[in-house]
């Protein structure tokens, strides 16, 4: 569970209310037994089939509220995603400082990398091309570094690297 629904007790009994909330349109204010017990996301209603009089057990509430913290992560990543470019590295660091599940987050960062929001060579082209003129190789592969990302970007008009020996055929004996 998230920090957002980590007060929440896995309860159980029947829905009496169902309300929106005023400030996030998307999210339901579930009561049980006239008690307020939790919210989950608008799409998790349908999907639910939640509706006044259902009888929720323990089990339902416990896949419901799981079900809402993939939602949340997923949500959180694209809104992460969506700002600026990131890297995938970057992206789940940021979603664990909402504490989010960890199969919340690998599920979220899946489809963030399934539909194109998140994508690392993206990111390295588009961080290696803004600070090629400020910062050297070696300066920019170390910053990568701490994104998450392990080599720099394969760059179109790049100088070759330098070998210290010509290369021969294999078979080529130097004498």
């Amino acid at each position: 569970m998230s920090k957002f629904n980590q007060t929440v007790e896995i309860v159980s009994g029947e829905i009496t209310k169902m309300e929106v909330q005023k400030k996030r349109k998307d999210r339901i204010n579930i009561y049980l037994d006239q008690i307020y017990a939790f919210s989950c996301h608008v799409d998790l209603v349908f999907e639910f089939r939640l509706d006044r009089g259902k009888v929720l057990t323990p089990e339902d509430t416990k896949a419901l509220l799981e079900a809402d913290d993939e939602k949340m992560a997923y949500s959180y990543g694209l809104r992460i995603a969506l700002m600026r470019s990131v890297s995938v590295y970057d992206c789940e660091k940021k979603l664990k400082t909402y504490e989010f599940s960890p199969r919340s987050i690998t599920l979220a960062i899946e489809k963030l990398l399934e539909n194109q929001f998140l994508d690392d060579d993206r990111f390295a082209q588009n961080f290696y091309e803004m600070k090629q003129s400020q910062y050297g190789r070696y300066r920019i592969q170390q910053e990568l570094k701490r994104h998450g990302i392990s080599r720099l970007p394969e760059v179109e008009g790049d100088k070759p690297t330098k070998t210290a020996f010509k290369a021969y055929p294999i078979g080529y004996f130097h004498i």
